[in-house]
């Protein structure tokens, strides 16, 4: 119960901050829910987390707008992935990811950790630490998008 609680405490939506550039960052998090529409087919759809469980699939979200008076460039979204979380996939293309707390960047197929016996093998979804978005295209004034990737609760 404490593992979940911390969890909870930890995905809360934080407020809207200004990064670099006068980029504006808000992160909302939701649990993906398959649910039956009125004709009894299935349909998925995200509801704000009360209580998260093992096993729930949760979106994160990340909103970005430049709110400044002339475009960001260069800008890097950089999301630590909380221990509870094991990552599943980034929607976005270009995503890249981190098995060492953010020292090292690439495709979860190319990394590797040290493994329990001495030598290294290949990275799995649940040694993933954190996620990144390096927007090589400037961020106009008034420019917004979203980042998204989604974890599944360990």
């Amino acid at each position: 119960m404490k593992t979940l609680l911390s969890l909870l405490a930890a995905l809360l939506p934080a407020p809207a901050v200004l990064a670099a550039g006068n980029v504006a960052l808000e992160s909302k998090i939701f649990v993906e829910k398959t649910v039956q529409d009125a004709h009894g087919a299935p349909r998925i759809v995200l509801q704000p987390p009360a209580l998260v469980v093992p096993g729930e699939q949760l979106v994160f979200v990340l909103d970005y707008s430049n709110r400044g008076n002339a475009p960001a460039t260069n800008f890097t979204v950089t999301n630590p992935l909380p221990h509870d979380i094991t990552f599943t996939d980034a929607a976005d293309a270009g995503a890249e990811l981190s098995v060492d707390g953010g020292k090292s960047w690439g495709q979860l197929a190319v990394l590797t950790v040290p493994g329990s016996d001495g030598k290294r093998r290949a990275a799995r979804p649940t040694d993933v630490t954190h996620i990144r978005w390096v927007l090589k295209q400037p961020v106009a004034v008034g420019e917004s998008g979203r980042l998204t990737f989604r974890g599944t609760v360990r």
